[in-house]
């Protein structure tokens, strides 16, 4: 129940949303799946001037280093889309940071989100609706998978 409350608040893409996350799910949880729907939702809605970016980057740092390979990949790529939503949007940065990190989930992420890093185009600015669906499509599949 925790992973999937985590997954609907990291829809939200909104700072207040993982506020909630922060306040009330551990970093450190030995569920897997709350660790990977933690490493996945924590970037939705942080900017730079975002309150609790700092938190945000910390619980991930935490993540790098959890047990799990697909925890601590999703939480560098969650890294890099922290930074890249530090950048000013006009100042060339957001694209290539998100580029950077993309090799290493690129099989795991929603093709929504993988298409438009590849086209050059910020994933965020999709319709949230659209992205959400695929999201929770690709996270289906993989909990069948297990």
């Amino acid at each position: 129940m925790i992973t999937e409350v985590v997954v609907a608040l990291g829809f939200a893409s909104d700072h207040r949303a993982v506020q909630l996350i922060l306040d009330h799910v551990r970093v450190d949880h030995p569920n897997a799946g709350v660790g990977l729907a933690l490493a996945r939702s924590l970037p939705s809605g942080i900017e730079r001037d975002t309150p609790c970016r700092d938190a945000v980057i910390e619980a991930l740092i935490t993540l790098t280093a959890d047990e799990n390979s697909d925890v601590r990949d999703w939480a560098c790529l969650g890294l890099g889309l922290v930074e890249a939503a530090g950048a000013d949007r006009d100042d060339g940065r957001r694209i290539p940071a998100y580029r950077a990190d993309l090799p290493k989930v690129e099989d795991k992420a929603p093709p929504v989100v993988t298409d438009a890093i590849w086209w050059n185009q910020d994933p965020w600015a999709y319709p949230l609706e659209e992205m959400a669906q695929s999201y929770v499509l690709t996270y289906a599949n993989e909990t069948e998978e297990r």
